[in-house]
C-alpha cells in the first residue's frame, strides 16, 4: 500500500487506487499521513476540518467516523509492507497515529532523494546528482493535496 500527497490525495495497494471516503475522511487520512508516525491530536483534527465558530455538534462523532473508515480501508489493502509490518491506524491520546513505513509515502521518497541528489552535488557527481532529483520530480503529480484544496480545505499553519 503506497499514499501519495503530492498531487491529488491517493491510495495506492496492489497497483490500483483504493475509493476514498469524502471530504473529510480524506482530510483526516492526508492530516494524519502529513504527520505519519507521530500522534495528532483529536483537537488538532478538529480544528483542521472545522473553523471553530462554525463546527457542528457532531463533529467528534464524524472524526471518529473518519477514522472508522480508514481503519477499514487500510484492512482492505494489501497487508505485505516492505518492513513486514502493514499500515495501521491506532488510538493514542490525545488522538490518532497512523503507523507506516515512511516509504510508502511519496514525501518521504522526495526528501530521500533530494537529500541524496544534494549530497551527491556536494561532492561533484552531477550526473548521479541529475538522476537522484529527477526521481525526486517524479513523485510529483501535481500540487500537494490538490484535491482537497478544491474542496475548501484550509489547514492552520
Amino acid at each position: 500500500m503506497e499514499f501519495k500527497v503530492l498531487g491529488p490525495l491517493e491510495v495506492v495497494s496492489d497497483g490500483r487506487s483504493l475509493p476514498l471516503g469524502g471530504v473529510k475522511q480524506r482530510a483526516v487520512l492526508a492530516l494524519l499521513l502529513l504527520h505519519a508516525n507521530q500522534v495528532v491530536a483529536t483537537s488538532q483534527l478538529l480544528d483542521a476540518l472545522w473553523p471553530e465558530d462554525a463546527r457542528p455538534v457532531t463533529a467528534r462523532k464524524m472524526v471518529q467516523n473518519a477514522v472508522w473508515g480508514l481503519r477499514a480501508l487500510l484492512e482492505s489493502g494489501d497487508d505485505e509492507a516492505r518492513d513486514g509490518t502493514p499500515p495501521q491506524l491506532l488510538t493514542r491520546a490525545p488522538g490518532y497515529v497512523l503507523r507506516l513505513d515512511p516509504e510508502r509515502l511519496d514525501a518521504t521518497r522526495f526528501e530521500r532523494a533530494v537529500a541524496a541528489g544534494r549530497a551527491r552535488l556536494d561532492a561533484g557527481e552531477a550526473a548521479e546528482a541529475a538522476v537522484l532529483l529527477g526521481d525526486a520530480l517524479a513523485e510529483w503529480r501535481g500540487s500537494a493535496l490538490s484535491d482537497l484544496a478544491e474542496q475548501g480545505v484550509e489547514w492552520p499553519s
